[in-house]
């Protein structure tokens, strides 16, 4: 089963609060807690630990707000999507853009409805993603510090060949309608990976 997990956005400018949502099981947010970095301790571990020990209706203080930490939903859709090299442009909070580049891209897009909401969503595996930086050697640098939420970038490998993952599902594009969801997954319109970056950048 999947869920909708509301957390905090770690993107928002450091002058703000908010949250976010996630997708994914049990078994995901399990992965998460084993890639925070052991003694690190964030505030939402304690809530993870309780809707893993059985507590479905936990809530959690997300953005400064009581919220349910989880609610079910239904998966409509999915496929599988891979791509050689990429490039994607990413524009941080403060309207800054970072050029982005991987040697390639495996993802499983999701199409889903939670309550009145259809949400694409998707999980990515980037093999060598670098981002453009003149100061470098040959002008690429690869992913260094991650300054989104705690956990849900996992970093494998070393500097000459190594992958990037989200260990939940982040949202793409959100609908009210499910005819317009649903031509919009079935397109071949390509990934938006703008919160798959705010994971890895927050709000630098």
């Amino acid at each position: 089963m999947l869920y909708e997990f509301c957390l905090d956005d770690y993107s928002a400018p450091s002058c703000t609060s908010g949250y976010k949502y996630y997708y994914g099981s049990e078994e995901d947010l399990m992965g998460i807690l084993n890639n925070i970095e052991e003694g690190k301790h964030i505030k939402e571990e304690d809530v993870f630990k309780d809707f893993c020990n059985g507590n479905k209706d936990v809530e959690n203080a997300a953005g400064f707000c009581m919220v349910r930490f989880a609610k079910p939903v239904c998966v409509l859709k999915e496929r599988k999507i891979n791509k050689g090299e990429t490039q994607y442009d990413y524009e941080n909070p403060y309207e800054c853009h970072y050029l982005l580049r991987m040697d390639s891209v495996t993802s499983k897009r999701i199409l889903l409805k939670c309550e009145d909401r259809y949400v694409i969503a998707h999980k990515s595996i980037m093999i060598n993603p670098k981002y453009k930086d003149d100061l470098f050697p040959n002008g690429w640098a690869t992913l260094g510090m991650l300054w989104g939420f705690p956990g849900m970038i996992k970093v494998s490998g070393d500097v000459d060949y190594y992958t990037a993952e989200n260990m939940l599902y982040v949202v793409e594009r959100t609908f009210d309608n499910e005819t317009e969801a649903t031509a919009y997954f079935d397109s071949e319109s390509d990934i938006d990976f703008q919160m798959f970056f705010e994971d890895v950048f927050g709000d630098g």
